[in-house]
């Protein structure tokens, strides 16, 4: 059975030349809501091309499977297809599919008391449960013939994005296979690690049967250690461990006589005895051997480890591979690619060398070169380090220093925070967090408390003159433990357990509000010095997901808060970014009060928390509009790169504006980006008529993610495909609630251009106003046709002619959301000259409209 069967499209008979539908032409004007159907753009299998590709598969596989398997298997495989453009034309990328699908059905059983067909699955996927187990593992992948080949980080890629589109996030299966994505990259780090430091002490072949055993063996003893191999320091120093031994005991074949090098080489400065010695034991008690030289030189040994590698219980279940499976990594590359497992728990994926201030490089574009990427082991143990040398002299209770702070209070405040503390932390299942080391590893967290609460205190007493006395600030129960939070999760991203305890976890475990961790991190950050720049990082995503989503939920304390203060307004232009000395302690400033902006109502805390974002969406604003100036000057087809110019930003920042102060609603359960895209289609593509696409705002709103390294692939896809709609428990795609929600919501701002006032953009960070890169600041001419005719006008005319002209063309029709979660879309080799109007129009005529006047021209370039 061959792979490469022609694949059938189903194209869209409306759509232009580019293969999308034109937005300018007045008669298709239909909103995608209303629409029954949604048509995928890609290509399809048949139902008989599906089933004959998974037969082949589960043979491959040596599997059996019932039909109730099958027939979830194949719905599932088309849900996918329609939902997220995960295939392209590639055979490849649909067996991956395939198998996908095959993994999920054979886990997916109704739930206890539910009784649906299996026919039913996709209207009532809600019913039914995806368990951990099923008669597909994981590793059958490596059985599947070479004429299509998989790897492992493809798989769990389209596995992440599919369970994600299924909304099936939420189930121990996911959990598991986010284990299993931890797992395979701390492997692969640690075989080239062993093949390292094989080649470099041992012997330069490694074809050998030696090189087999040494690995083999190395992971029989690590699944018995108390992390079972997730545990990124645990198993490092088991590793170097297990190479010393082995090393000493390979005496007349090796090619070293001294081994202090591997030290350096393992990113360690010594051995853990205490792993050392546990390494030794297992070793002895696995092999049933005293000396371990004896088992390696017998020739029967290498049958021996694999039968006891094959007796061994993986803690992953069905959803584990086989170790063994790096060992043929030269003949058939089953791992991939661990630099694209973005959404794996796993921090710092493809971590750059170097500095992340380099002047020379774009803010948007970082060059990702592959010998710059560090691994995250590396990257890990290189964190650990800071660590322990940062805190190995802070005690776990207050210092001399500290104390004097707290006994300065109104009331003295040393047991209050000794008790507070001890109490968060215990609230924290740190045996959980921590399966190695779990007390060392407590204690970080409370030296990291203290260490940079004396801190802050320091640097306020210095800014205010010798003021010591800081009750406010002591006494207040939600700044502790927001300090907590932060130092909890210091400690979880150096020790990468990123599995075990999400931040958010973490606010509901302390019944802390995300408004007011979000207006505490960042003094945290400042006084924390000794953070690197991966830290540093991660604190600037959980910072940008606090302002833009979380504070925005449902019964949030910040919408009770604006019910009876008003919101403060953006600052001018050129006093974006506050002093710090005032912003170094937020709220809890004891002058944060006379901080306050003149003729404005309300508290301190909520003028701090808009102004950062503020700063937040006019950054966003500026990236995405830079990101799709570059891609444009790249379009080399092109004679007249369409650019948004500064006066096009500026009108999506009013519109996010009028949102945040008037149209509060749009953002309760959303996230501030849905906003900033649905307005930039609403400005550029329906009233100045640029052919800007939704397509186009999300391939670069994801280019802009992936660079900027602080929204996951897997979050992108929750961004753009699962937008709460009009109900609480309804979701859509980005364009449903474009056309359902947002439109009906700020159409009359945007057609009334008087009523509303719209204050200046905040430049911030990434440019001066005076020097803005990739603008364009004269219109160009628009030369899109007006008279196609939409294929469902007929059967919406109704919903149609109840609009007027300018709210017609406010509307977005044939945008399609099903892509990849908008990735690998390629533009169409040719299409129409895009353009910029001048004016505002509404569509009300039916010819073609352009613009004549002469006006001067500047371009600012990078």
């Amino acid at each position: 059975m061959s792979y490469k069967r022609e694949i059938q499209f189903n194209p869209m008979s409306s759509t232009s030349s580019t293969g999308e539908y034109d937005h300018n032409r007045q008669e298709q004007f239909i909103s995608s809501s209303q629409n029954v159907k949604q048509e995928p753009n890609v290509g399809l299998f048949s139902d008989d091309g599906v089933n004959i590709l998974m037969q082949q598969l589960c043979q491959d596989m040596k599997v059996t499977i019932t039909e109730s398997i099958k027939t979830k298997a194949r719905l599932l495989f088309q849900k996918c297809i329609t939902m997220s453009q995960v295939l392209e034309s590639s055979v490849n990328k649909q067996a991956s599919l395939a198998f996908c699908s095959l993994l999920l059905a054979s886990r997916l059983q109704n739930k206890e008391g539910e009784r649906y067909a299996d026919e039913q699955l996709i209207d009532h996927l809600d019913k039914f449960e995806l368990q951990s187990d099923g008669v597909i593992p994981l590793h059958s992948l490596v059985h599947i013939k070479q004429n299509i080949p998989m790897n492992f980080s493809e798989l769990f890629e389209l596995l992440n994005n599919s369970m994600i589109s299924l909304q099936f996030e939420n189930t121990s299966c996911y959990t598991q296979l986010q284990l299993a994505q931890k797992k395979l990259i701390l492997c692969d780090n640690l075989f080239n690690l062993y093949k390292q430091c094989y080649s470099e002490f041992i012997s330069k072949n490694l074809s050998t049967e030696l090189f087999k055993m040494g690995w083999v063996s190395f992971g029989i003893i690590a699944k018995h250690l108390p992390s079972s191999f997730f545990d990124f320091e645990e198993t490092l120093h088991c590793l170097v461990s297990f190479i010393l031994i082995f090393w000493t005991c390979l005496k007349e074949i090796r090619i070293s006589n001294t081994i202090e090098e591997i030290y350096n080489l393992c990113y360690i400065k010594n051995v853990n005895e205490e792993i050392h010695q546990f390494t030794d034991n297992k070793i002895k008690e696995i092999f049933k051997v005293e000396n371990f030289n004896d088992f390696l030189i017998n020739p029967n040994s290498i049958t021996l480890i694999h039968e006891i590698f094959d007796k061994q219980i993986d803690t992953l279940g069905s959803l584990g591979f086989d170790e063994r499976v790096f060992l043929i990594r030269n003949d058939v590359d089953f791992i991939g690619d661990i630099n694209r497992l973005t959404s794996s728990p796993v921090y710092q994926i493809g971590t750059v060398r170097g500095s992340s201030n380099d002047p020379l490089r774009s803010p948007l574009r970082s060059p990702r070169s592959l010998n710059n990427i560090i691994s995250p082991l590396q990257a890990t143990i290189s964190t650990i380090q800071l660590l322990e040398d940062t805190l190995h002299i802070e005690q776990t209770t207050p210092n001399e220093e500290l104390l004097r702070f707290l006994k300065a209070c109104n009331i003295d405040q040393t047991l209050n925070i000794e008790n507070r503390v001890q109490s968060l932390v215990e609230q924290v299942p740190v045996n959980h967090l921590f399966m190695s080391n779990a007390q060392k590893r407590k204690d970080y967290v409370i030296k990291t408390y203290y260490q940079v609460l004396r801190t802050m205190l320091q640097a306020e007493e210095k800014r205010l003159g010798g003021v010591a006395n800081f009750t406010t600030l002591l006494t207040n129960e939600n700044f502790h433990r927001s300090h907590i939070v932060c130092s909890i999760e210091c400690i979880m991203f150096a020790y990468n357990c990123r599995d075990k305890c999400h931040f958010i976890t973490l606010l509901d475990k302390f019944y802390l509000e995300p408004f007011e961790l979000a207006i505490v991190i960042e003094s945290f950050v400042q006084h924390a010095t000794w953070l690197n720049s991966g830290l540093k990082r991660h604190f600037r995503s959980i910072e940008e997901k606090l302002l833009g989503q979380l504070v925005w939920r449902k019964g949030s304390i910040l919408y009770s808060k604006l019910d009876t203060i008003s919101v403060p307004q953006p600052p001018k232009p050129g006093n974006e970014t506050p002093k710090r000395q005032i912003e170094a302690f937020g709220m809890y400033s004891p002058i944060a009060k006379r901080q306050q902006q003149p003729n404005v109502k309300g508290s301190y805390s909520v003028q701090f928390f808009f102004r950062k974002v503020y700063k937040l969406v006019s950054r966003r604003i500026q990236e995405l509009c830079i990101e799709f100036n570059l891609t444009q000057q790249e379009k080399t087809s092109q004679n007249e790169p369409m650019n948004v110019s500064l006066e096009l930003m500026e009108q999506v920042w009013h519109i996010v504006h009028y949102v945040l102060n008037e149209a509060r609603f749009l953002m309760v359960n959303r996230h501030i980006d849905h906003i900033i895209m649905c307005s930039m289609y609403a400005i550029c593509n329906k009233v100045n008529r640029m052919r800007l696409s939704f397509r186009d705002i999300i391939i670069n709103y994801k280019h802009i993610c992936e660079n900027n390294g602080t929204i996951s692939a897997v979050e992108v896809g929750k961004i753009l495909w699962q937008v709460c709609l009009e109900k609480e428990n309804e979701f859509g795609d980005i364009v449903k609630f474009y056309n359902s929600v947002y439109i009906p919501a700020v159409k009359n701002f945007i057609l009334d251009r008087s009523s509303y006032a719209r204050p200046e953009m905040p430049y911030v960070e990434l440019y001066s106003k005076k020097v803005a890169p990739n603008f364009v600041l004269s219109p160009r001419k628009s030369m899109t046709p007006r008279n196609f005719m939409s294929p469902t006008h007929n059967q919406n005319e109704q919903f149609f002619n109840q609009m007027t002209p300018k709210t017609k063309a406010l509307y977005s029709f044939g945008s399609c959301c099903t892509v990849k979660h908008y990735d690998n879309t390629t533009s169409p080799t040719t299409e129409a000259k895009r353009g910029v109007k001048r004016t505002l129009d509404f569509g009300e005529g039916d010819t073609q409209t352009t613009t004549t006047q002469n006006l001067d021209t500047k371009i600012v370039k990078l």
